[in-house]
């Protein structure tokens, strides 16, 4: 599996950020990706855990 980075960031009192990065190996078939990230977060008026999830646009790996 080719190596991924994870890198969450604190951006003010209320906002975070993920960032993901795939480093593609040579050896990954071609075809159509998205990168696909889910989570929780935990809202800071009601403490409630509520779950989260983002995608990328699609690429092309040749």
């Amino acid at each position: 599996m080719p190596p991924r980075i994870l890198t969450w960031q604190r951006e003010g009192a209320a906002y975070s950020k993920a960032i993901i990065d795939w480093r593609i190996s040579a050896d990954t078939p071609a075809g159509t990706y998205r990168l696909i990230h889910a989570g929780d977060w935990k809202s800071g008026w009601t403490g409630k855990i509520k779950p989260y999830s983002g995608a990328s646009s699609s690429f092309r790996v040749q």
